[in-house]
């Protein structure tokens, strides 16, 4: 349902006369309902495809389309989590949600409802009433999450949403996330640093070389949920993964560890 073919991206500083070409040649296809994971090394465009997706920004060669049609902007059949949850600080958990679904119109009665709704289904039954500054970084998060949910999207864009959050609070949204994808699938692209938890994710991880990022590899994952991290399969491709990321992603001031991809 969703295609990047050849698409390449670069960021133009016309007044300074110089730019940097975040990706080069990248071509993806993603399935309806499928769950695919990006990483790669910092500054290699893991963002920037979550913006192309987004219809936030344009690239600069190649298309970007959903369901055959080009995104040429955001639109309401695309959700976005940022690594910060962005909620309005005077405003209640329940409000937060309610915000997006006032803007798409919706009665009061209806944002209510579903607001009460998805805030159950992540996990803040209770906490309608809590303001952002009295709710942990994990529980502003998940507001975050309901919030976007809400407005049911077709795809849910994710830019490193639990990157913030200590380990262990990690590890618990990864598994309640998998929960909620379960119940509903839709497509989720997730960009993260971790690979344990694109392992723990993914249907799919998708593998950056360093800028100009480029898809180095992809790894199909038909490991059945929960994963566990102590077993010996997901081991072994933690292992497999980590390997080429080594090798591939290595950056250029590392050169003994810069050694061409097989």
């Amino acid at each position: 349902m969703l295609k990047l073919q050849d698409v390449s991206l670069a960021y133009i500083d016309r007044l300074a006369g110089k730019g940097v070409v975040a990706l080069r040649d990248v071509s993806l296809e993603v399935r309806r309902n499928e769950f695919v994971c990006i990483v790669g090394p910092s500054g290699c465009g893991k963002s920037s495809i979550i913006h192309l997706i987004a219809g936030f920004i344009q690239p600069t060669a190649g298309r970007v389309t959903l369901a055959g049609d080009p995104i040429a902007g955001p639109g309401p059949d695309r959700g976005v989590v940022f690594q910060e949850p962005s909620l309005l600080p005077w405003k209640s958990a329940l409000e937060n949600v309610m915000w997006g679904l006032e803007i798409q119109g919706r009665s009061r009665v209806d944002q209510r409802r579903m607001a009460r709704d998805y805030l159950d289904l992540v996990g803040l039954k209770g906490f309608d009433h809590a303001r952002p500054h009295e709710l942990s970084g994990g529980m502003k998060q998940k507001v975050a999450i309901a919030r976007t949910l809400a407005l049911d999207p077709a795809v849910l864009l994710m830019d490193e949403p639990f990157s913030n959050l200590d380990e262990q609070t990690r590890n618990r949204l990864d598994i309640e996330l998998l929960g909620i994808w379960e119940r509903d699938r839709k497509t989720v692209i997730f960009v993260t640093h971790a690979i344990e938890e694109a392992i723990t994710l993914a249907d799919r991880i998708i593998l950056l070389t360093a800028r100009p990022g480029r898809i180095q590899r992809e790894f199909v994952i038909d490991l059945p949920r929960p994963r566990s991290i102590f077993s010996a399969e997901v081991a072994q491709l933690h292992r497999e993964v980590l390997k080429h990321f080594m090798l591939c992603c290595a950056p250029p001031a590392l050169p003994s560890l810069a050694v061409p991809c097989q």
